[in-house]
This record gives C-alpha cells, sequence and structure tokens, in this order.
C-alpha cells in the first residue's frame, strides 16, 4: 500500500512540475548519450591512433596539427592529435547527439512531430554543433590557458584541467541549446487542454491493455541497412583518399558519411524490432507488402 501511495505522490509531483522533471529526463538522457558519445570517441582513438595521429589536418575551420593531443610541436603549435582526434570527434559527436534524439524523442518530449521534419532538423542541428563547438573550443582553450594559475607550469593535475575547462565550458552550452532546440523546435508538442490530455492518456491505457502483435516495416529495414552498406562504403573510401591524397576537405566529409551511417545502422536495428499494434488493428497492416506481423514472445 505505502508502494503505491509513493508511485502516486511521485505522479503528482512529476505533473505538478513537469517542466522541472522534463529537464531533469533530458539531463539524465543527455548523460546516457553523453557516454556513449565518450565510449565511442575513446574506441576510435584507441583504434585510429597509430594510423592517422601523425597526419596534419588543416582546412577551412578544421586545425588539427600531428602529434599526441596537448604537445608542444618544435614550431610552437599545440599538437591536437591530427587526422585521428578529427575523425573520432566528427563521429562520436554525430552519433551521440542522434542517439540523445531517439532517447529524448520517445522518454522525455514524447514527441508525435513529423519524424522526417525531425531527422533533418536534428542533422543540420547537429552539422550547426561541430561548426560552433570547433570555433569556440579552440578560443575557450586558448582563453582558458591564458589564466594565470595555468602559466608555466608542469603540474600534471593543472594540464588537465587546462585541457578540459573549455571543453566543459562548450558542453555546457550545447546542452542548453540542445535542449531548446528540441523543446521549441525539433520536438515542440502542440498545446492541448486538459481534457485532451486526459483523453488521450485514457486511450494510451486502453490500446496497450489490448493484445497485441508485433509489426515490422521489412522493406523500410531494407532500405537502412542499403543506406548503412552505401554511406560506411562512400565513407570508408573518402577517409583513404583523402589520407592517400592529402585532402582535408574529403577526409572530413568521408567522416561525417560515417557518422551518418552509424546512424542507418541504429534506425535499421530499430525498425527490426517493430512496433508494437493492438490486434484490432492489424487490417491496415495486413497483406501490405513490405509489412511483417509477428507474435510477441512472452
Amino acid at each position: 500500500m505505502s508502494e503505491v501511495k509513493k508511485q502516486s505522490a511521485f505522479k503528482v509531483w512529476t505533473k505538478k512540475h513537469a517542466d522541472l522533471w522534463q529537464i531533469i529526463k533530458f539531463t539524465l538522457v543527455s548523460m546516457i548519450a553523453g557516454t556513449s558519445e565518450m565510449i565511442l570517441y575513446n574506441v576510435f582513438l584507441w583504434i585510429l591512433k597509430a594510423p592517422l595521429e601523425s597526419i596534419s589536418v588543416n582546412w577551412f575551420i578544421f586545425h588539427y596539427p600531428a602529434g599526441p593531443e596537448g604537445t608542444i610541436l618544435a614550431d610552437g603549435t599545440i599538437a591536437r592529435g591530427g587526422a585521428c582526434v578529427l575523425v573520432a570527434y566528427l563521429v562520436s559527436t554525430i552519433v551521440g547527439n542522434f542517439v540523445s534524439f531517439v532517447v529524448n524523442r520517445k522518454t522525455t518530449f514524447k514527441s508525435v512531430a513529423n519524424v522526417k521534419f525531425s531527422i533533418i532538423a536534428t542533422m543540420v542541428m547537429i552539422v550547426f554543433i561541430i561548426f560552433y563547438s570547433t570555433v569556440l573550443g579552440g578560443w575557450a582553450n586558448s582563453w582558458v590557458g591564458t589564466w594565470a594559475i595555468f602559466q608555466n607550469t608542469d603540474n600534471g593535475f593543472l594540464i588537465f584541467l587546462k585541457q578540459n575547462i573549455g571543453k566543459f565550458l562548450i558542453t555546457m552550452i550545447t546542452f542548453v541549446f540542445v535542449f531548446v532546440m528540441n523543446k521549441f523546435v525539433i520536438l515542440r508538442e502542440e498545446k492541448k487542454t486538459k481534457e485532451q490530455k486526459l483523453a488521450e492518456k485514457k486511450a494510451a491505457e486502453e490500446r496497450a491493455a489490448m493484445p497485441s502483435k508485433k509489426v515490422v516495416n521489412a522493406a523500410l529495414a531494407k532500405k537502412f541497412l542499403i543506406g548503412t552498406i552505401v554511406l560506411l562504403v562512400c565513407a570508408v573510401a573518402g577517409i583513404a583518399i583523402g589520407l592517400a591524397a592529402s585532402i582535408n576537405a574529403i577526409l572530413i566529409i568521408g567522416s561525417i558519411l560515417f557518422g551518418v551511417g552509424y546512424i542507418f545502422l541504429i534506425a535499421f536495428i530499430i525498425e527490426k524490432i517493430g512496433t508494437k499494434v493492438p490486434v484490432d488493428e492489424l487490417g491496415e497492416f495486413e497483406g501490405k507488402e513490405g509489412y511483417v506481423i509477428k507474435e510477441i514472445k512472452a
């Protein structure tokens, strides 16, 4: 009985503080997405360190001198890990933000906004994040480096702080920017009356209680798989050509395509998992080309 009361009290609190609860959920999801991004980033650093760290990238706003990140080179410039760090950064940023989009769409904002618009808007936002974080990141790191406490120090902890304070500042800016974009643009909710919300909740509860089967859009899943293969092949070819011919623009485009290909792979997996549909709504899928109806395993 006490457990039921606790759950009821929690539901009352989340409804009363809906905006605060949304921010809390967004923060938790962002932490999960950020963790997946950091894991992928470090995996790519480990894989690409030997072949790419010695290759400098200097194109447009992307300036990554070769050499172990943070070391001072003979000409006085600071090494940023070369193509190794750039490729790892681009791929992990794209994937991390897309994971955040998928989870936030389902859990935080529970959005029913047009999926195509949401995905396109998210991709545009990710490209913008890459550009401004690249520009502001370099500025922030340079600004932090001018602080008196970091001048002429060989203290390992202070060097660590110097390398990460700028990244933390950019991360906080990105956190606020992504939340505002999702809430008010990409995953915005239509304003509804209290009666409409109650009616929708009741309908959702009734729908969830109905016997259901799983519907898989096999045709769409196949398109996502083909798209994944094509994008990854083009990405690997672009990265290889960019490195072999020292064409930084092609290297960067190849890295971005690799991130997008990874997203298509996630979309393929999600589509293969399928959607739970009540049996009385299966009529629109039965006999429809490309759709497969499966029993839900207990």
